[in-house]
């Protein structure tokens, strides 16, 4: 189940549509290649939790530069600020995506 922790509410998410988690995809294999052939870091995709100041995000892509990435723990579940963030915008979303 994919939430979020807002302003100290759990926001609770439906599940992706075909568009949004083609697009997501492309993204994401697009951004991860580019950056594995130049080792440059890591990219994470929408299960990824952030914590930035008081609430927890879960964003539909991220990108981890090798300094940050490599201090990563394999079972570590939340992540600080990631150095690039990709929010898919949809209709029903939209508001909310841009606002908060």
């Amino acid at each position: 189940m994919k939430a979020e922790f807002i302003n100290g509410d759990v926001i609770l998410h439906s599940p992706a549509k075909r568009n949004h988690w083609k697009v997501t995809d492309l993204l994401s294999r697009l951004i991860s290649t580019y950056a594995e052939v130049r080792s440059l870091g890591i990219v994470g995709t929408e299960k990824v939790m952030i914590a930035l100041s008081r609430n927890d995000y879960e964003p539909d892509l991220v990108f981890y530069g090798k300094e940050k990435a490599d201090k990563f723990e394999s079972n570590q579940m939340l992540f600080p600020a990631p150095d690039f963030i990709v929010e898919i915008l949809s209709k029903s979303t939209y508001k909310k995506d841009k606002g908060v």
